[in-house]
């Protein structure tokens, strides 16, 4: 929990409560209260209440667009590094299929010539396979890892730019706990 007490400093938790008719009823407590640490006569205090004074505090907060902006161009600066990373990553993939593609047709031509005993080229042709695999599943992995990267940028700035937008759009576990 990031919300203290507005009195001795301590922790504020969520908590929940069922009452007599069996409805629950959601709260903040004061910690320090609770385990009787200073002294502290904060009541318990409606989450809803609670929520509103944090959105409150939310909407003072701002990024300013200057530093925004700075910011952005030096995500845009890392994320180019390693954008300009995962290119060669993927040229390296793909030139390994291309060598794995070229070692699965040699395996082919020499046992067609009657060159290779057929066990060897069972062998091979399950090592290439494991391989390919594995290059397929790195190239994939850096695709959706810059589109992730790239998709979330922007959603980042404006997290930043406007935390009360954020906060909002959390669900309500995400804004107490």
């Amino acid at each position: 929990s990031t919300v203290v007490c507005a009195r001795c400093g301590g922790r504020l938790c969520f908590g929940r409560s069922k009452g007599k008719r069996g409805d629950y009823y959601d709260y903040f407590f004061c910690v320090a209260r609770q385990q009787k640490r200073n002294g502290c006569d904060l009541p318990w205090l409606p989450a809803h209440e609670v929520e509103m004074a944090v959105e409150h505090c939310y909407r003072r907060l701002t990024l300013p667009a200057e530093t925004a902006e700075t910011l952005r161009f030096q995500l845009d600066a890392i994320l180019a590094k390693r954008s300009a990373f995962a290119t060669a990553e993927r040229e390296h993939q793909r030139q390994r299929l291309a060598q794995l593609q070229r070692e699965q047709d040699k395996i082919l031509k020499l046992h067609y010539a009657d060159a290779l005993p057929f066990e060897k080229v069972a062998e091979e042709q399950r090592r290439i396979a494991r391989q390919s695999e594995e290059a397929v599943r790195i190239l994939e992995a850096a695709d959706v890892e810059a589109k992730l990267v790239m998709d979330n940028l922007e959603a980042i700035i404006s997290d930043l730019t406007s935390p009360v937008t954020a906060y909002r759009s959390g669900s309500a576990a995400t804004r107490r706990y």
